[in-house]
């Protein structure tokens, strides 16, 4: 999850897809499924995996909320 703002037009957003149609699973979906079992404690295993990245992506600015 991330709050970047992307509305000034600043900034990329990369994505990859990953369909897991047979045994021979990428080093990366391996990797994710290999977390995915460590911290859930699960038998997890990829059906499809989106990776996300983005470069230069301006962060919302943090706002105080004064209501009381």
């Amino acid at each position: 999850w991330d709050n970047a703002d992307f509305s000034r037009g600043v900034g990329t957003t990369f994505y990859q897809e990953f369909p897991t149609l047979n045994t021979d699973k990428p080093l990366f979906i391996r990797d994710v499924e290999a977390k995915v079992r460590r911290y859930v404690k699960s038998s997890y295993s990829a059906a499809w995996t989106l990776k996300i990245t983005w470069e230069k992506a301006p962060a919302y600015a943090a706002r105080t909320d004064t209501r009381k």
